[in-house]
């Protein structure tokens, strides 16, 4: 493998690895937002709610489309790139211990997503009702 290859495999998986940790921040911080202002958010607060809910959906959605591209190209390598090297290091279990953290990141993230994209839309209807 060349060296250009090595290192546009290695950036891939990096950002592989921040899309997972950005879907995680960006549910869990929309969770929390969308939490503290229910029930006693007003027009004002509600618009404030919405635009920040549009924005950050965007950052989940093409963070999960990065997870699902840059993963196609990390599965296609794996047994070429990061496996050899963790045996070589003995890193096995560290390894799968990080695509374990990083599966449940991703599980959280998407539970705790859903659950603000239903808390937004219960927001919405208490709005229109106002």
């Amino acid at each position: 493998m060349s060296q250009e290859a090595a290192v546009f495999i290695m950036m891939s998986n990096y950002f592989h690895d921040v899309a997972t940790a950005m879907i995680l921040a960006c549910s869990v911080s929309m969770w929390l937002i969308l939490k503290r202002y229910e029930g006693s958010a007003g027009r004002e607060t509600m618009a404030l709610l919405s635009r920040l809910y549009q924005g950050v959906a965007k950052l989940v959605v093409l963070s999960w489309i990065w997870i699902v591209a840059a993963g196609i190209l990390r599965i296609a390598t794996f047994s070429s790139y990061e496996w050899p090297t963790a045996v070589a290091n003995h890193h096995e279990y560290g390894l799968m211990l990080k695509y374990g953290i990083a599966m449940t990141m991703m599980a959280v993230g998407a539970v705790l997503w859903s659950r603000a994209a239903k808390r937004m839309k219960a927001f919405a209807r208490h709005g229109q009702k106002q």
